[in-house]
């Protein structure tokens, strides 16, 4: 999950992504991560120039390059998708700033 996003103990998550002086954005998983612009269509996804073979589903994560927003990778959850980010970025070194991971929605 994303560091910008918390989870409330009512099982509601929450971010500020305006600043915090504006108000929170509350709510489901996917409604904060829309908030913070890290969801993806998967029409969008499957609609890239470029998606390194990878194979792109409803509720994945995808890496993209933040310059070109071509997909680098793909994986299950964020998690997995933050340690290929991290890999990627060793094997080209690069900095993490680069890239974006968002999670593929219908």
């Amino acid at each position: 999950m994303d560091a910008r996003i918390g989870k409330l103990a009512n099982g509601e998550f929450y971010a500020y992504p305006n600043g915090l002086d504006a108000p929170e954005v509350r709510g489901t998983l996917i409604e904060v991560e829309t908030a913070l612009e890290l969801t993806l269509t998967l029409e969008a996804a499957k609609n890239a120039d470029d998606t390194g073979g990878a194979t792109i589903e409803v509720g994945s994560y995808v890496v993209m390059h933040t310059q070109s927003w071509l997909i680098q990778q793909a994986a299950p959850t964020w998690d997995q998708a933050r340690s290929d980010l991290d890999q990627l970025c060793e094997e080209l070194e690069m900095t993490a700033d680069m890239f974006q991971i968002m999670h593929v929605t219908e």
